[in-house]
């Protein structure tokens, strides 16, 4: 078991860890273009349109906020990135690089999901890999096509502590962005 991971059996979550009940995502934050939410040791963002700078800057503040009610004080970051999610510009890409960069304490793990197939999915994957190599993190940092992928690897991370399902991590993300919830800011 990884010891950044170590930790999350003796959580009082309810949900996420295998043999659990299934208890629903919290969702931080909504709006047109992202959401946010927590389950378990996981940290999720949905990017569906542009990123903004100041949504960046309070997804540090809630990943943080987060990390402290876990008794490794680490979590797991999910992120997917909806094929209609645009390329962001140099500004944008530099404010998602920072969460990584300066969240660092905070998270053990980093999975991003960059749906699609095609020229333009692909390259976006490559914009997420460059992004991570920027910012150089302490921990494992890997970009995906599929949430199903995704899911598997960050479980893995997980290694012996019990963490979640593949099943239940993909079913979180499902309930992310099924919400259909007034913007929360």
């Amino acid at each position: 078991m990884p010891a950044s991971a170590r930790g999350f059996l003796d959580s009082k979550v309810s949900g996420p860890i295998a043999g659990q009940p299934q208890m629903p995502p919290r969702i931080l934050s909504s709006d047109v273009n992202h959401r946010t939410a927590t389950w378990g040791p996981l940290f999720f963002v949905v990017w569906m349109g542009d990123v903004e700078v100041r949504i960046t800057e309070q997804i540090q503040t809630r990943l943080r906020a987060h990390a402290g009610t876990l008794p490794s004080g680490r979590t797991a970051l999910f992120t997917v990135v909806e094929e209609t999610a645009p390329l962001p510009s140099s500004e944008r890409r530099t404010a998602l690089s920072n969460i990584l960069r300066y969240c660092t304490a905070e998270v053990f793990a980093s999975a991003v999901v960059m749906e699609g197939d095609g020229f333009r999915a692909s390259a976006v994957r490559s914009v997420a890999t460059g992004l991570s190599l920027v910012a150089r993190q302490p921990f494992p940092h890997r970009v995906f096509r599929r949430v199903q992928d995704g899911a598997q690897w960050i479980c893995s991370c997980f290694g012996d502590a019990g963490g979640p399902t593949v099943a239940g991590v993909c079913g979180a993300v499902n309930s992310v962005r099924a919400k259909s919830v007034p913007t929360i800011k």
